[in-house]
């Protein structure tokens, strides 16, 4: 859009360097594809030499006073000078006749005398220089006159760059902490103040150096000063200046920082291993193999030697990652049940990796994309699945299965999409079986302990169901077409929001990560749900209900509040923390006056009834 409104921007580069965004983790095709496109923006392509809009200022072909007055004052002054010293050469000292002792005699008195007032008189006159209000620098004073009235366009669009370098990609300027040792703004000077828009940007100029007027030499004296003495120079040295952070614009050193907020995090418990997912932009590939077994004194207790390696090994090569990934599926070494090996797995998936100018797969993501792969990769995933379909406990496995799946279908090509969907399928219907098998279980048990335990595990499965709604364009629609299917997706995010305990959840370092997915899962599904209900008749809500009457019958609005639990401000309220901690209580309507809600279950023998009153 800036480009659009002020075409002699294209002769600016865009300041932003492409190699970050290999750090990006990306899930859906869409986003690949944008991010390709991105990258073919940011291409110069041109061979020009460009001019930095940050740091150019006064630089040719950069963007682009009245001394007359002040001579004219300066020469009458000069001559009103020259002529009381003319007066003075002219005259004569005056003396005054004294008589003493009868004997007369001229005195001088120098301070009643006229002619010696004279040179006084003269040193008296002095002058206020006249600055010249833009720079001397030719190119410098058309910077200047430009960022007086500078285009919103261009401002916003040099604004947001400084953003994006400084508070995006967390880059440190050769300048950090060096802060101006006075503040004097190209908005705030006088001589400028008629022509000048006030803007509020976040670079504008500005000069640590103050003007001649506000410095000791703002008077001249005429007995020595001459033309060049009044007429200056401006003495401001405009440089662009960072407001937000109050540093000079200047070159920028690259850091890793978006590296780290882009690398997940593991457990605590498998710290030692999180180098080895580490992949930063500027060093692709960061551990070697034999990093790896030179680090093995450095393997967890609760992990064999064989799969610290493996996993250790499992990222290394952003070329044979998706190798590396067959390999473990067809001839297991790590445990796929556990959630390092499913954040390993994440990670890799979903770092997007160095550009490839002809492919929007890039170059980490390109195997799958064969079909003789791809088909390997299916094949094994299904295996994988088909292994732990009757083992609830080993739903970590699913969810890397469920994850993988998701991805491949993302990446694949499309001669292998609906086998992908199919086992997209099988794992939606496995992880939907668990879930109503452990609600169903949770609600024969009275140890709390246990049964909370239950219950965090069907919220983990039930964000690995709402994992297989993972799909993107005509494949996301035609799934929620479906009543059945969408039927499911209502129910288990039903399920979701009325059980987990979303505050413990999102510190789960696997869980928290699939909590961030369901929730931009539901984002997306939200306008096509409405369209589908309020549009075409669907009656997905309906078959929910149906399907499991009694799990839902008791999660219905009543006056817009959901029943089967308490409303969050309750959950989070002192009282409630201090007398059930983080137990979440189901609830139905009271039938108390004066009371909101009844708990389904006693608490120690109680029944509790609960109201919010505002304080």
């Amino acid at each position: 859009m800036a480009v659009h409104h002020n075409p002699l921007l294209l002769k600016y580069r865009n300041e932003i360097p492409r190699e970050v965004f290999s750090d990006l983790l990306l899930h859906s095709k869409t986003d690949m594809k944008r991010l390709h496109r991105l990258e073919e923006y940011l291409e110069d392509t041109s061979g020009k030499l460009k001019l930095s809009a940050l740091l150019s200022y006064g630089q040719r072909p950069s963007f682009a006073c009245d001394r007359d007055k002040k001579l004219k004052q300066f020469r009458e002054l000069k001559a009103k000078y020259d002529a009381i010293m003319k007066k003075y050469d002219d005259m004569l000292c005056e003396k005054v006749l004294q008589v003493q002792h009868d004997v007369e005699y001229y005195v001088h008195t120098k301070n009643k005398c006229r002619r010696c007032a004279l040179p006084a008189k003269a040193k008296k006159l002095k002058v206020s220089p006249h600055e010249w209000p833009l720079p001397a620098d030719e190119l410098e004073a058309e910077t200047s006159v430009f960022d007086m009235d500078v285009p919103v366009t261009f401002a916003v669009w040099r604004d947001a760059t400084v953003y994006f370098l400084d508070n995006i990609l967390r880059f440190e300027s050769s300048c950090a902490g060096d802060y101006p040792r006075a503040s004097f703004p190209l908005m705030t000077y006088k001589p400028l103040s008629h022509w000048f828009e006030l803007q509020r940007h976040r670079v504008q100029l500005l000069s640590e150096i103050k003007t001649h007027s506000q410095t000791h030499r703002n008077q001249k004296s005429i007995e020595t000063c001459t033309e060049a003495d009044v007429c200056l120079n401006n003495g401001l040295r405009f440089q662009y200046h960072d407001g937000s952070r109050n540093t000079f614009l200047s070159t920028s050193k690259h850091t890793t920082e978006i590296s780290k907020r882009c690398t997940i995090k593991l457990p605590s418990r498998a710290h030692t291993l999180q180098r080895f997912m580490a992949r930063i932009w500027l060093y692709e590939n960061r551990e070697t193999p034999n990093q790896a077994i030179a680090s093995q004194s450095e393997c967890p207790e609760y992990m064999s030697l064989g799969e610290f390696k493996a996993l250790a090994v499992l990222p290394y090569g952003y070329r044979l990652q998706w190798k590396n990934i067959l390999t473990q599926l067809a001839m297991p070494t790590v445990d796929f049940n556990k959630p390092e090996t499913a954040l390993f797995l994440l990670q890799m998936m979903l770092q997007a990796g160095p550009s490839d100018e002809d492919e929007v797969t890039r170059h980490a993501h390109n195997r799958p994309t064969d079909v003789e792969f791809g088909s390997q990769i299916l094949k094994y995933l299904g295996e994988s699945v088909s292994r732990v379909q009757e083992n609830w406990e080993s739903y970590t496995s699913l969810c890397s299965s469920t994850c993988l799946a998701t991805r491949l279908l993302a990446l694949a090509d499309k001669s292998l999409s609906s086998k992908v969907l199919d086992l997209i399928a099988k794992c939606r219907g496995i992880s939907y079986k668990w879930v109503m098998h452990l609600l169903s279980k949770v609600q024969d048990i009275e140890h709390r302990t246990q049964r909370e335990e239950f219950l965090e595990a069907a919220v983990h499965i039930d964000l690995i169901c709402v994992e297989t709604f993972n799909l993107e364009g005509e494949c996301f629609e035609q799934v929620l077409a479906d009543e059945e299917q969408a039927a499911i997706l209502l129910e288990i995010s039903t399920i979701a929001h009325n059980n987990a305990d979303f505050e413990q959840l999102q510190k789960d370092a696997l869980f928290g990560i699939m909590l961030d997915r369901y929730r931009i899962i539901m984002h997306r599904a939200l306008p096509i749900l409405v369209s589908e209900i309020t549009s075409k008749g669907s009656l997905c809500i309906d078959t929910a209900i149906k399907e499991d009457g009694p799990t839902l019958h008791e999660r219905l609005l009543v006056n817009g509040i959901p029943v089967s639990r308490l409303p969050q401000k309750y959950e989070t309220h002192h009282e409630y923390l201090k007398l059930f901690r983080s137990a979440s209580m189901e609830v139905t309507p009271s039938n108390l006056p004066n009371m909101s809600f009844c708990a389904t279950k006693t608490f120690h023998g109680y029944t509790v009834s609960s109201r919010y009153a505002e304080s």
